[in-house]
């Protein structure tokens, strides 16, 4: 077993989707790690929950508090506080989609996710940062290729060598936006690495009867719960539901073949 010793200072990666945070990311082993630094004021419900679409975080925390006090609140209502020097679990054991209201339809698809800052005086702050950044994700492609693929000492040294071209390219681009700012406008997105995420719709009704649609993304950690009744009203407009229904008040005939008795 080999040791790993990553920086934080130096990250492999680092987050900014989130508004009011910043997330570096260092790979250790197998394990990613990482260092939450969010400013004072910041809240999950306002500053993470736009971006994500659940009602609370679902992913589990093993962490430490390095500095300040976070509070939490569970969905079942528990709350508790950490503060700098404490170490804290939270866990998770299944995502409920829709506690309150059963569903009576719902409809899975993939989308897409990618983070986006425009504003100038971040971009330009953080330039620096996603050139280191962008320099370690390269320089462990290499590595990893290197491990997978067995290379021997020749090939490995193309790859490396390669590579080099590539930093120093990414290394003059730097050089010439830090020296003549007022030239470029920038932008920092992590479209080109965008990832997919599963998404749930259902339908279903509130207290008063009327019909209401319910959205989350899935949770990729958790097993996802959905309370669905199939035997409430079937919104036909939706060609699987209508489907649902003609099953559902006929029968198999053979095959693929479904067929009901005329009214």
């Amino acid at each position: 077993m080999g040791v790993d010793v990553r920086d934080f200072n130096n990250p492999d990666d680092q987050i900014n989707t989130f508004n009011n945070a910043t997330v570096d990311v260092c790979k250790v082993g197998d394990q990613r790690v990482m260092r939450i630094t969010a400013e004072p004021g910041w809240k999950w419900s306002n500053d993470v929950k736009p971006h994500v679409g659940t009602e609370s975080c679902q992913t589990k925390h093993l962490g430490y508090i390095a500095q300040g006090t976070v509070c939490v609140k569970m969905d079942d209502g528990t709350e508790a506080s950490y503060s700098a020097g404490q170490a804290y679990s939270i866990d998770k054991i299944v995502t409920v989609l829709n506690p309150e209201d059963e569903a009576f339809q719902y409809n899975l698809t993939a989308v897409w996710k990618s983070s986006l800052v425009t504003d100038q005086g971040k971009c330009f702050d953080r330039l620096a940062a996603e050139k280191d950044i962008s320099i370690n994700k390269i320089n462990k492609r290499v590595k990893d290729k290197i491990i997978e693929d067995d290379l021997d000492d020749d090939a490995a040294q193309s790859l490396k060598d390669v590579a080099a071209l590539k930093i120093k390219d990414e290394k003059e681009e730097f050089d010439k936006i830090k020296s003549n700012p007022e030239k470029y406008h920038l932008i920092i997105s992590t479209y080109k690495e965008r990832k997919s995420y599963g998404q749930i719709a259902w339908g279903y009704y509130d207290k008063d009867k009327k019909k209401k649609k319910g959205q989350r993304h899935l949770s990729i950690t958790y097993p996802n719960l959905l309370i669905y009744n199939e035997d409430l009203e079937i919104d036909t407009h939706r060609t699987d539901m209508m489907v649902a229904k003609f099953i559902k008040e006929g029968y198999r005939a053979l095959g693929n073949v479904f067929v009901k008795l005329k009214d």
